[in-house]
């Protein structure tokens, strides 16, 4: 019988080789589908390999998340409701064809489309696959049985409402799950834990010789709904960043929903290089010929990722965003939670610095 993996975004598909190693399932039995964007399906089609799986399946890789995000915004409804039914549709046929399974791996829970996909088939076990820092999140909404409706964003609201009840998703906790991750977490009785350390893809990793540079993780805190932080503060605070290394070469890494004229700022006003990737940094690093001194950022999951796949070989540091500094209440929660979570695995390799902005 076949396994079936739902995953949106490379990170995701990076646990999901991880997962068929560790569970040690043949490639044949191994289906995919890609419920990405085109952004997600550019750099996801630069680390899979075809014929490491039985079946693949894309979903949305031709539409754009900003023009769809734009519609909703614009309150272009014609165009919204063409695409949810287009969608709609092909997601019945999949779970038609994929209606009883082995395992069903999910990396992203929050997602509706994998909520409802895991909720209309029949399956042995639910895997939910790590989906970066969210996987605290997911685990949190899972033992507070927060409902799918309770989001961040109106839009996200509103988008959830209309895909209960105009398009029947079925959006509710599955009554147990398996959470196959590399987080400390203590999940509800009726879940499970299956701990894991990136045994398979560590085992990629060769002895290096270490370089002298930096690298500094970027986040879009100050673009994507709901906003954590004004532009104005984030650069304040990676110039702090950049002050703390101040004799370092610095290598600011950014996400790929950063705003591109705020990359440009910081390139030149801070006089740093820059490098934009198409790949997860961890996939990036583990295949880059020197090592490098240290990795930092503020609530990356690549911090926790790489202090399991390098540990003691690698220094790492997490920069915290004071609580004043957040102008979203619910995101204050998040970022709280997470920075708990970090002091928590934190040691001599895995540093949170406090306090970087000047009073």
């Amino acid at each position: 019988m076949t396994n079936l993996f739902l995953i949106s975004t490379p990170l995701q598909l990076l646990n999901a080789i991880e997962a068929i190693r560790h569970f040690n399932i043949p490639n044949h039995q191994c289906s995919v589908i890609f419920l990405t964007y085109t952004n997600n399906y550019n750099s996801i089609v630069k680390i899979l390999v075809p014929n490491e799986w039985g079946n693949i399946h894309f979903v949305n890789e031709a539409e754009s998340q900003t023009s769809h995000e734009e519609n909703i915004k614009g309150g272009k409804i014609m165009p919204i409701l063409k695409e949810l039914r287009r969608k709609s549709h092909r997601i019945k046929e999949l779970v038609d064809q994929y209606a009883k399974v082995n395992y069903v791996f999910v990396g992203y829970y929050l997602g509706l489309e994998q909520i409802h996909f895991v909720n209309s088939i029949a399956a042995k076990e639910i895997i939910l696959l790590d989906d970066g820092i969210a996987t605290l999140e997911v685990n949190k909404r899972r033992v507070g049985q927060i409902s799918f409706l309770n989001s961040w964003s109106f839009s996200f609201f509103v988008k959830a409402l209309v895909k209960k009840f105009i398009f029947g998703y079925r959006l509710r906790h599955p009554q147990s799950v398996s959470f196959f991750s590399i987080y400390e977490i203590e999940v509800l009785k009726r879940d499970f834990l299956i701990k894991h350390k990136y045994e398979g893809i560590r085992s990629l990793i060769k002895e290096r010789e270490s370089c002298d540079e930096v690298y500094f993780l970027g986040q879009p805190l100050s673009e994507i709904e709901p906003i954590i932080v004004t532009e104005g503060d984030y650069f304040l605070y990676v110039k702090a960043v950049v002050s703390f290394f101040k004799d370092k070469r610095i290598v600011y890494v950014p996400h790929r929903d950063e705003d591109k004229d705020k990359v440009t700022r910081i390139r030149f006003e801070l006089d740093l290089l820059v490098e934009e990737l198409e790949v997860p940094f961890e996939w990036f690093i583990i295949n880059k010929e020197k090592r490098p001194q240290a990795i930092a950022g503020f609530i990356t999951s690549a911090l926790p990722n790489c202090k399991e796949l390098f540990g003691a070989d690698l220094s790492i540091y997490s920069f915290r965003i004071e609580g004043k500094s957040i102008i979203n209440d619910a995101m204050r929660i998040l970022v709280s939670d997470t920075y708990s979570y970090f002091e928590k695995i934190a040691d001599a390799q895995f540093k949170v610095i406090d306090k970087i902005l000047e009073s």
